[in-house]
């Protein structure tokens, strides 16, 4: 069967700065692929997150509060943070 759940850590920073994804887009599929998933979310003085964002050399938005929220609470409930690191988090999602 398809698997329901996820654990995505060390990736999203890829898909979206790196690769180019929509913020939408990421939160979208997500829902269409897991009911429920562990994101590991780097924030914006993370020193990967920087260096794909120099990389790129655009403006990049890259906050949880202010941009990534607003688009995954779309589709998901979002459980507490929990602080791994100096610049990562933790936060539980559950499809709406």
């Amino acid at each position: 069967g398809l698997a329901k759940a996820a654990i995505m850590t060390g990736i999203i920073h890829h898909l979206i700065i790196d690769c180019g994804l929509s913020i939408k887009l990421f939160y979208s599929n997500l829902a269409i692929l897991f009911d429920s998933i562990l994101l590991e979310f780097p924030m914006e003085s993370d020193p990967m997150v920087q260096l794909l964002i120099r990389k790129k050399n655009e403006l990049i938005p890259w906050d949880w509060e202010n941009e990534h929220l607003p688009i995954c609470e779309k589709y998901f409930l979002v459980g507490q943070k929990v602080q791994i690191s100096k610049s990562r988090f933790l936060v539980e999602l559950t499809k709406r």
